[in-house]
């Protein structure tokens, strides 16, 4: 969780989807991401933040857990040829509302 970028994500997710979502506590996030000792795990993030996007839980049974939206991004960051399955998705996807639209 170190790139920017994936914290932005998360934010915004929070954002649409979590009233209790700490924006003071996100700033401060983004501020401390720019020194280089600046570590950033999902328990961090969810004690600061009150995100509920993603759960994490320790011992035996633990694990991480995310809603789909966010394990799917972490798996277009992950993987580049699901990336790319998404990205063709999406745009065939809108070539056919476009051209429908266009049809008309």
């Amino acid at each position: 969780m170190r790139s920017r970028n994936t914290v932005e994500f998360l934010a915004t997710w929070e954002r649409k989807h979590n009233s209790n979502f700490n924006e003071d506590a996100f700033r401060r996030i983004t501020v401390d991401a720019k020194t280089p000792q600046f570590t950033l795990t999902p328990k961090k993030w969810i004690d600061l933040t009150n995100a509920i996007g993603i759960i994490s839980k320790q011992g035996k049974s633990g694990g991480t857990m995310a809603h789909p939206f966010i394990a799917c991004d972490f798996e277009m960051w992950n993987d580049a040829e699901f990336r790319f399955e998404v990205v063709k998705f999406f745009t065939s996807s809108e070539m056919e509302i476009f051209d429908s639209d266009n049809a008309e």
